[in-house]
């Protein structure tokens, strides 16, 4: 965070359903996606994927011991990191001091925005994704993703699908990344000519609507882009993953471009049809 227009961004993300932000102790300004990962069982709590070939390797290696994450997350105030809503946010920017030209010149202490959040509550629960008849590119809590559906030419006006880079995996060892997220409801992958994004579904809070001037309006992909874009899910991916050409340390050469991924999704689309 360095101007007045990031901490204006951050405020504008907010007012965006299953979004949370988070100050690390170091300084560092986080988007988080609060869902609850697609493959755990609601009933027991248990992963239903646990020691298979489809669990991630990031969930194989998990350690409950040493995870920065759920230290940090088992309070919505921890000294490793401060959790955000839009409440929370407008504290701190009425606190925030700017020069003139717009550059943060002081910020709130550590401490002090530990002692005074706290009396502000988080109150955050995650909106179910909608169901994918109601946004046409929306992702559902069941219904499978295809390459072959196209986003609305309006995407990034009439929806609220946010879009975050960099999702072009530089390792194949990165896509083990991309399936962790990709297990969780409302998240799919984009891939433009120029750009993979991570799409995640998260409604407007105010009115349903935003704001063409908001400024968050960058992590909306514009009508070209929107137009052209192919959206892979989970099931998919490994079909996008075969495409990359690597050398022997793994390290990514080249991406598949945009219509050899729809080669090979519309080819896959045919043969499970024909079965």
């Amino acid at each position: 965070m360095q101007t007045a227009d990031d901490l204006e961004t951050a405020r504008d993300l907010l007012d965006h359903a299953n979004i949370e932000i988070g100050i690390k102790e170091d300084g560092v300004w986080t988007v988080f996606f609060t869902r609850t990962c697609g493959f755990l069982d609601p009933q027991s709590s248990k992963c239903t994927i646990h020691g298979t070939e489809r669990q991630p390797r990031i969930c194989r290696d998990y350690s409950a011991h040493t995870c920065w994450y759920r230290h940090a997350f088992a309070s919505t105030l921890s000294l490793q990191l401060i959790r955000l809503n839009a409440a929370r946010l407008d504290w701190i920017l009425a606190q925030v001091e700017f020069d003139e030209t717009g550059e943060i010149a002081r910020v709130p202490d550590w401490d002090l925005m530990l002692s005074e959040l706290s009396a502000v509550p988080l109150g955050m629960s995650a909106v179910p994704v909608r169901d994918q008849n109601e946004l046409g590119a929306a992702v559902s809590e069941r219904v499978p993703l295809t390459g072959s559906e196209q986003p609305p030419a309006n995407l990034p006006q009439s929806t609220a699908i946010l879009a975050f880079p960099p999702g072009r995996p530089a390792h194949l060892s990165h896509f083990d990344l991309i399936r962790f997220r990709l297990g969780f409801p409302g998240v799919s992958l984009g891939v433009t000519q120029n750009e993979w994004y991570f799409l995640v579904d998260a409604p407007p809070r105010r009115n349903g609507k935003i704001s063409p001037a908001a400024h968050c309006s960058k992590y909306h992909l514009n009508e070209e882009s929107a137009r052209s874009m192919v959206r892979v899910g989970l099931e998919e991916l490994p079909r996008i993953e075969v495409l990359c050409a690597t050398d022997r340390s793994g390290l990514i050469t080249r991406h598949p471009d945009l219509a050899e991924i729809r080669s090979a999704l519309s080819t896959a689309s045919c043969g499970e049809s024909r079965t």
